[in-house]
């Protein structure tokens, strides 16, 4: 956004310059605050034109090389305060509403109703930040962050996979979401030396994100540190064993994803599993 302001400045005494004065100061500021307000302006010019002039851009206006602080706080101001973040329904949404992926893996894969579930918006409203790809390196994570815009990562759509937004959710897209992981956040489920990590960074062995047999959505284990899975793999023949002690992945899941679920550690059922969960229990009822 390039333009030439016009106001009574006071010059030094070789008028090749600004003196630093109030007048100035003043000025200087009522000009930025016009600069703010034009973006307002443009944005309601190009949706009446059809033709939007506010898009992606507006991360590129705040450049810090582009305009000086006091004009980069006024439209920090006028962004906060307004609906000018354009979505990629080509919608403009308040900062609050807003949010960016951060590649376009996650972004081709979460849809705008999956994001109003995943934040738990009641109205729909929320989207991803317009994106186009040739221009993607134009936007500034950091800026995005200082203007208050949430980022979605890997990390954070794990956290926040839940039961109630898995049972929601079509076995297509379940197929996407486990290609996604497996590519993306192995880290949360696994790591090299996983025995000295931090198990609090292993959140995904007990997000409820394996669909069993009888349709139940569960964790991989029931805690961070545990070893023996909480769901077993199917069993070769089918799965003769039955009881609330023992919980088999889906199998179609299972077929579509072995290798994602083999990477979880799951297994099928041994003779310690079954000693385990069920002769032990049954001895300890007789006692």
């Amino acid at each position: 956004m390039c333009f030439i302001p016009h106001a009574p400045y006071l010059l030094t005494s070789n008028r090749a310059g600004l003196k630093k004065n109030d007048v100035n100061e003043y000025l200087h500021n009522q000009v930025a605050f016009l600069a703010g307000d034009s973006l307002l302006y443009l944005r309601d010019i190009g949706e009446t034109r059809g033709q939007l002039l506010i898009d992606e851009n507006i991360f590129k206006i705040l450049s810090a090389d582009i305009a000086p602080d006091v004009m980069i706080n006024h439209f920090l101001r006028i962004i906060k305060e307004n609906e000018i973040i354009l979505s990629r329904g080509k919608k403009y949404l308040r900062v609050s509403n807003a949010i960016r992926g951060d590649s376009e893996d996650i972004e081709s894969l979460i849809s705008r109703e999956q994001l109003s579930l995943i934040y738990l918006y009641s109205n729909g409203e929320v989207d991803f930040v317009a994106n186009k790809k040739d221009r993607r390196g134009d936007i500034d994570m950091e800026l995005v962050k200082r203007i208050g815009i949430k980022v979605l990562d890997a990390e954070g759509l794990s956290n926040r996979l839940t039961t109630s937004f898995l049972e929601k959710q079509e076995d297509a897209w379940v197929d996407r979401l486990y290609n996604y992981i497996e590519k993306h956040a192995r880290q949360y489920w696994n790591k090299p030396d996983r025995k000295n990590a931090d198990p609090k960074s292993l959140f995904l062995r007990t997000k409820p994100i394996i669909k069993t047999t009888d349709g139940e959505w569960v964790p991989p284990y029931l805690s961070y540190t545990d070893e023996r899975p909480n769901v077993f793999l199917p069993m070769d023949g089918g799965t003769p064993l039955r009881g609330k002690n023992y919980k088999f992945v889906d199998k179609g899941f299972y077929k579509r994803h072995e290798s994602f679920f083999v990477g979880l550690g799951l297994h099928q059922p041994n003779i310690i599993d079954f000693i385990d969960l069920d002769i032990l229990p049954r001895y300890r009822k007789m006692m």
